[in-house]
């Protein structure tokens, strides 16, 4: 069935190549034969027993506050025909957000809610709150309740604003079939906040939003996602931003991606359009806002993404982006990304920053691309065993970047790091990813080292 695309197919020559939804990516060997490229023996960061931190901070970005009590409340156990209160819930994630109106939250309770929908599994649409009556959808307090099923996505959202989706494990079936099954998808909608998930292992893309705009991607956690989708799908993705939703934030930021980990994204089913290469499995990629015009700014800050098929950070013909203190490990694990990816990537863009990020590539991979830029700025980041010299005069080539144990998922800084105190106060945010405050110079990447 042609359906229209999740994260966006977007074409650009790019010297001898070709560049679907931002560029490059994997060629075709190993890939009839359904092999993964990802490196054996790296170990995912560990899944934080609460996801839900509100460690951001960015102005704009900071969570709405999920009362204790009140609300009404849905349970595996419910009964739809019930009043919705904690002691009499609702049984379906669908027919509970139909009742929803502004101001209102809903608790999900703990369990594992298989709602089969040929499409979605959870649909959530024509769902507005108001800028002083959000709706806010939250896993009960204490509980991490499970959303599985769908064929193109797991939770879809549609024509909705001013709504939060929080604390809930979003499941994929990639490790048993080959469906193309999305995490959390926007189409359409503004102000909306997707924050502490946990999504994993399913065949399409981790968090995307879709001529949308004012999203909030905050502290999820998301891995094993994007192999079967043939719409080429990453870990998070912007894609076709639109003009909706009104002016910026008081900070000057429409969109915001802090505080997650992306693990293990990676891309095998070819694409929909017939070529014969994989191009993404990005960990994040900003990818053609300049379609419609859009005017926002994008900030990225506080991000691990470790061990993904695609590119770490990749902006494709979009504008005005700020990608700050996000460390990066061994992504382009997709052997095409040799020749055409990198760890910083940026074709087709303008008005881009990369600042305090720490990146140690594979050994035979590229740390920095460019191509068919303007204004695009390099500053304070730190590479482990570049090759060439750095892009941004104030950037640093290092032997050894001080990192705790990267392939055991410890991205921490050991005593020495040559990337503590030497960052950018510069766009820096005033926490790490963990919460940890950032005093004087911060340190570079995504988490401070101890004082």
């Amino acid at each position: 069935m042609i359906r229209v695309r999740a994260f966006g197919v977007a074409v650009v020559a790019i010297v001898v190549s070709t560049a679907c939804s931002g560029g490059g990516g994997g060629s075709g060997a190993g890939v009839a034969g359904d092999a993964s490229s990802l490196e054996t023996g790296v170990v995912a960061p560990p899944v934080p027993k609460d996801l839900v931190r509100t460690t951001s901070t960015v102005a704009g970005a900071s969570t709405t506050t999920v009362p204790a009590l009140g609300g009404f409340w849905v349970s595996p156990s419910g009964d739809d025909s019930a009043a919705g209160t904690q002691g009499a819930p609702w049984r379906t994630l669908k027919a509970s957000t139909k009742k929803l109106k502004a101001g209102a939250t809903l608790h999900v309770m703990a369990g594992t809610f298989d709602e089969v929908d040929s499409e979605v599994a959870w649909r959530i649409k024509n769902l507005n709150g108001s800028a002083d009556k959000p709706v806010v959808i939250a896993a009960a307090p204490g509980a991490r309740p499970k959303v599985v099923g769908g064929h193109w996505s797991t939770i879809t959202i549609e024509n909705s604003s001013y709504l939060e989706v929080r604390g809930l494990e979003v499941i994929g079936s990639a490790t048993v079939d080959k469906l193309p099954t999305s995490g959390i998808e926007m189409h359409d909608s503004h102000h909306v906040k997707i924050v502490g998930n946990y999504i994993h292992d399913g065949g399409g893309g981790g968090v995307g939003a879709n001529t949308s705009n004012h999203i909030d991607v905050i502290d999820n956690y998301i891995s094993g996602m994007s192999k079967w989708n043939p719409f080429q799908t990453s870990g998070i993705s912007l894609f076709e931003s639109t003009n909706i939703g009104g002016a910026a934030g008081a900070d000057g930021y429409s969109m915001r991606i802090i505080g997650n980990v992306v693990y293990g994204s990676e891309n095998i089913a070819l694409p929909v359009d017939g070529s014969k290469t994989v191009t993404d499995g990005n960990c994040i990629i900003v990818d053609t806002q300049d379609t419609r015009q859009y005017t926002g700014k994008t900030y990225i800050a506080n991000n691990v993404c470790s061990n993904n098929g695609g590119r770490g950070l990749h902006v494709f013909q979009s504008s005005n982006v700020v990608a700050v203190n996000n460390t990066l490990y061994h992504n382009m694990q997709t052997e095409k990304l040799k020749e055409q990816g990198a760890e910083l990537s940026v074709v087709a863009a303008r008005n881009v920053v990369f600042r305090n990020n720490l990146v140690i590539p594979r050994a035979d991979r590229k740390t920095t691309i460019t191509y068919n830029v303007d204004s695009i700025t390099f500053d304070t980041n730190l590479y482990e065993n570049a090759f060439g010299s750095a892009p941004g005069t104030t950037d640093l080539v290092v032997r050894d970047a001080g990192v705790a144990n990267p392939s055991r998922g410890d991205f921490t800084l050991k005593p020495g790091s040559l990337a503590i105190d030497a960052g950018s106060v510069s766009d820096a945010p005033s926490t790490d990813q963990s919460g940890r405050a950032r005093r004087g110079k911060p340190d570079i990447g995504a988490l401070e080292a101890a004082s």
